[in-house]
């Protein structure tokens, strides 16, 4: 085929060649190097979900509209669980979520929540002082939800839920049995050594009340039970007393002073706890005997000197001794001038006689020796020579010209008498190992149906073969005399009164007859009696008893001289029984009754009461120093407060709360009382008086503490109690209940009617300091 005459070239074909592929490849390349155009990202949509864990709860969540690739948005952790709280970030990365839930935190309880507890009858809303995380806790006063509570209770919050726990939630108030005593108020009240309580008389639906109760702690319990006093009391029934506790050798006492008997009374009476030696006076005796009137009284001492026949005194004892277990005599017997005729019978013998029951028991020193004879008769010369008697003692025990200390112990056990002369028994010729004395009535026999016998076994008398003459062995009468030709001095007699003797001190005190009256118990020993009303009205009148006689003549029996008022300008000396009122200057603060006085550390504390011009909050001291009878002796009243924060009132209980381990008080809590503002007093134009001034009964507590503004500063500790409002109760510091514990009972309430209903009331740890107790575990 010739060139151009054969078919067709493909040109085309034959340039995709090797050359042609290269170029291809080279222009891939080079369009591979140029910049590329953006490419859109992916954007997440509403539709798109991924799973969101949080505190073990998984929940697909999304984004609430279409959020851009790189772009984040924040969710509630709450919507996975109402447990948490804090934000979940979903974050977009190319059409796809990346949830994350770190920002979550267990949900807690903010200040705004609250909840409804529920204390005692009541249910009230608390809510958290600071906001409590999860699983935290707040400490909070149960006084926040019922002012009638202490304690401390535990808010809890968990998840954003909030709990409580009131476990720890105590009354302060706690009612107790009802007592067994009748309704009463103005009756008087005070704690003793141990925790008991005496309570004296009071006001009843029939009037004066003549009672006396003792409550007494049960061991191991916040109880205790009230019982009266084995006899009732010698002393009028009464109300509007003033009383004061005392330690003195002898023992716990109480004092009372005056009070209302349907008309006000000033006599002063002594309450012993314990068994207790007293003494009798000499001067409250009666003749006995042949020749009586050579017996008299001189320089506190009787003398009694027989003649020609038997001469000697006898004392009657009151039934409130009656249980006396002992009888002392200082006496001195000797024979007179003329001496003692050698081998005369019956000559210069001293007789004690001690009258048990109905049966006298005769004691004769006698020619040197003690002898006993017993159920003798009445009439002198009591023993005669065909009854029993007995030797006691060895020979020269009973020698006459010696002072001699003797004690007839009343063994009722026994049924004996045992004679101590100066300390030394007495004891029968051939007694058993153990006895000591002499059976009552029977003389020298022990079963009253033996013989009696002398050392040589001779027989002497034969004893009454009946039943012992005494049964109680009730001490009725005492006797002191001498035969003729001999002569005795006696210096004292005693008696070892039994537990819960009502002693008289004085019948008509030098102060005026009162009632609703103060008396407080000084450091030293001494008494301050102060105010009250009386046959004049309303007094601010002050005494003070130190147990000391000043007066004129000196030789005046401390009896009689109690009934006079002191004498700084004459001598004096001891008597520590009787004493003497001393009048001070009166008190600056208005003649007042029905109010409250204590003493403390700092001095007495006087407070509120009634006065002329109406009622009172008004708080005075009164302190002291120096010596007897010096100006700053009778100290000085300062007044603290003019008007205390709480409403006026009388008829108000107090108490005072010593620091744990010290004896004198240094906070005082006022409970109750009757009073308020005189209406108009406090008026605020347009306003009605508001009820907390209004002249009302009280259940309400203040506090006021030595270190708070030195008694000037007075906290609410409740503003109310569980009981009826009240006047003219009583409470007394309970310390074996706890630190700051009292009770609390009887009074006049806001109905018009006495009650006999008791409390308990508990303060919290700060209520020494006047202060609720402060946040924070315990």
């Amino acid at each position: 085929m010739g060139a151009g005459t054969g078919p067709p070239c493909d040109v085309g074909s034959r340039r995709q060649g090797p050359v042609a592929t290269m170029k291809v490849a080279f222009l891939l390349l080079w369009l591979s190097l140029l910049p590329q155009p953006a490419r859109a990202p992916i954007p997440c949509g509403p539709d798109l979900l991924g799973p969101a864990e949080v505190g073990g709860f998984t929940r697909g969540i999304g984004v609430s509209s279409t959020i851009l690739h790189g772009e984040s948005e924040e969710r509630d952790c709450a919507y996975v669980t109402q447990r948490y709280e804090g934000k979940i970030v979903i974050t977009c990365d190319e059409g796809s979520l990346n949830i994350t839930t770190e920002g979550c935190f267990p949900r807690r309880c903010p200040t705004w929540q609250s909840l409804t507890v529920k204390i005692g009858e009541a249910s009230v809303s608390a809510s958290p002082i600071n906001t409590i995380a999860s699983g935290a806790l707040e400490w909070r006063l149960c006084r926040n939800l019922d002012t009638l509570y202490r304690g401390k209770y535990i808010m809890f919050c968990n998840f954003g839920e909030l709990s409580v726990d009131t476990s720890r939630c105590a009354t302060q108030w706690d009612p107790m049995d009802l007592p067994p005593w009748d309704k009463r108020s103005r009756h008087f009240s005070l704690g003793l050594v141990d925790g008991a309580v005496l309570m004296l008389g009071g006001l009843g639906d029939a009037g004066p009340l003549r009672e006396v109760w003792q409550w007494d702690p049960i061991e191991g319990s916040v109880e205790g039970t009230w019982t009266p006093t084995k006899k009732i009391p010698p002393w009028s029934g009464r109300f509007g007393i003033a009383a004061v506790r005392q330690e003195r050798e002898s023992g716990e006492q109480v004092m009372i002073f005056g009070g209302n008997d349907n008309q006000n009374r000033r006599d002063v009476w002594r309450w012993l706890r314990h068994q207790a030696i007293i003494s009798l006076l000499l001067e409250e005796s009666n003749a006995t005997g042949t020749q009586a009137r050579d017996c008299a009284i001189s320089d506190d001492v009787l003398r009694c000197h027989a003649q020609q026949g038997v001469s000697g005194r006898k004392w009657h004892l009151s039934h409130y001794l009656e249980e006396s277990t002992e009888v002392h005599l200082d006496v001195l017997h000797d024979a007179g001038p003329g001496g003692v005729p050698p081998g005369a019978v019956g000559a210069g013998a001293m007789v004690i006689a001690i009258e048990l029951d109905h049966c006298r028991q005769i004691f004769r020193a006698e020619g040197g020796s003690w002898s006993a004879t017993g159920c003798t008769g009445v009439q002198p010369p009591w023993a005669r020579a065909e009854e029993a008697a007995i030797r006691l003692g060895p020979h020269g025990a009973a020698y006459p010209g010696q002072q001699r200390q003797l004690r007839f112990f009343l063994d009722r056990a026994r049924q004996e008498i045992v004679l101590y002369s100066d300390g030394v028994p007495m004891v029968p010729p051939g007694a058993a190992p153990g006895q000591l004395g002499v059976p009552v009535g029977g003389g020298g026999c022990r079963d009253y149906g033996l013989t009696m016998r002398d050392e040589n076994d001779t027989s002497l008398a034969s004893c009454p073969n009946a039943e012992p003459p005494v049964t109680k062995m009730h001490l009725r009468v005492i006797e002191a005399v001498v035969w003729p030709e001999a002569r005795i001095a006696l210096r004292s007699l005693r008696v070892k009164a039994p537990a819960g003797y009502w002693q008289p001190i004085v019948d008509a005190a030098p102060w005026p007859a009162r009632s609703s009256h103060s008396a407080v118990g000084l450091p030293d020993g001494d008494i301050l009696l102060m105010g009250g009303v009386g046959e004049s009205g309303l007094l601010n009148d002050v005494w003070r008893w130190t147990p000391r006689q000043c007066t004129l003549l000196s030789d005046m029996y401390p009896l009689d001289a109690s009934r006079y008022a002191l004498e700084c300008i004459y001598p004096c000396k001891a008597s520590p029984l009787y004493g003497q009122w001393y009048q001070l200057r009166n008190a600056p603060w208005a003649a007042r009754q029905e109010h409250a006085a204590v003493y403390t550390v700092s001095g007495v504390i006087l407070l509120g009461g009634r006065t002329a011009q109406g009622f009172e909050n008004d708080v005075w001291k009164w302190s002291y120093y120096g010596d007897f009878c010096t100006l700053s002796w009778e100290g000085e009243w300062q007044q603290l407060l003019a008007a205390a924060p709480w409403e006026p009132r009388h008829g108000m209980a107090l108490v005072g709360f010593p620091r744990p381990g010290e004896t004198l008080p240094e906070t005082i809590l006022i409970i109750g009382g009757f009073g308020g503002y005189q209406p108009y007093s406090k008026i605020i134009r347009g306003q009605p008086q508001a009820g907390e001034d209004k002249i009302i009964p009280r259940s309400d507590i203040w506090c006021a503490n030595k270190d708070f503004q030195n008694w000037r500063g007075w906290t609410e500790i409740a503003p109310r109690g569980p009981f009826s409002p009240r006047a003219q109760s009583a409470a007394v510091i309970a310390p074996t209940i706890g630190d700051f514990s009292m009770i609390f009972f009887g009074g006049y309430d806001e109905n018009a009617r006495l009650v006999v209903d008791q409390w308990r009331w508990t303060g919290e740890n700060n209520t020494f300091q006047c202060q609720s107790d402060t946040l924070g575990a315990d």
